[in-house]
């Protein structure tokens, strides 16, 4: 999804697709694609790549289209793998297309039905977000807990100490609150048709955000045994930063979630 040139412009829907620069040139007998897009997962890895272009960038949405390129392709070639600051056993690297042919059963639906297959896709995306958010939040969150009934300061456990106590209360009630968020996301996506971007949005912006907060705080109750890595508190904190930036920055989500009121 990712280009060189942005990626939120291509998940904003008020830019119209016109921010796709990936470029599908129909033929009678498939579509031949250029481009590069950047940072997707799995990249140089993955059997099955999915792929959001346009035929014509002139026609914004009407334009767009979604395809499927095998691995090993003729074209398909990728960049060097990105050193990254969390989230490092997750392979990210440029993926180009250079003349790459497919034929047309590797089209998922018909023209001009990529941005609305994009948006379902991260309304069922969205809420899985989150879930890694809240997933990271408590891990920390029980390292901290932990640490905090096992060190003694003035004489008694760090968590009776009122200030902690009341932090390790707000990060246990945020992490709930987070939870309870996205499981809402998840039961509105399998029970309901068209999945809501509404709640989707609302569980990763939230839980995102909450997880920033909380795994900070574990590291501040932890003191500077929390700043190392033997702790491992400290991982949780650069891993938890992406989701508050891929599908679809927290700014853009905020964006749908004020649309859909």
């Amino acid at each position: 999804m990712t280009e060189p040139t942005g990626g939120s412009d291509i998940e904003n829907p008020a830019m119209n697709s016109f921010g796709i620069h990936t470029l599908a040139r129909p033929r009678d007998d498939g579509f031949v694609i250029n481009g590069v897009k950047r940072f997707p997962s799995n990249a140089g890895i993955a059997s099955l790549y999915t792929v959001i272009a346009t035929v014509d960038r002139s026609l914004g949405d009407g334009g767009s289209c979604i395809l499927l390129v095998p691995a090993g392709t003729l074209g398909l070639s990728f960049g060097k793998p990105e050193d990254k600051m969390g989230m490092r056993a997750d392979r990210n690297c440029d993926v180009i297309f250079d003349n790459v042919w497919v034929p047309n059963d590797h089209l998922l639906g018909k023209i001009g039905d990529g941005a609305r297959l994009l948006r379902l896709t991260l309304a069922f995306n969205r809420p899985g977000a989150g879930s890694i958010a809240v997933g990271m939040a408590r891990g920390a969150f029980e390292i901290a807990l932990e640490y905090s009934r096992t060190r003694i300061q003035g004489g008694m456990p760090l968590f009776r100490q009122p200030q902690i106590a009341a932090k390790l209360a707000d990060a246990a009630t945020s992490l709930e609150a987070a939870r309870l968020l996205c499981w809402r996301a998840a039961w509105h996506n399998a029970t309901h048709r068209p999945p809501s971007i509404r709640h989707a949005s609302m569980a990763k912006v939230f839980a995102s955000d909450m997880a920033m907060q909380v795994i900070s705080d574990c590291i501040q109750v932890m003191g500077s045994y929390g700043y190392m890595k033997e702790y491992r508190v400290e991982k949780y904190l650069r891993d938890a930063k992406i989701v508050q930036i891929y599908l679809g920055a927290n700014e853009i989500c905020r964006l749908d979630i004020g649309d859909s009121l």
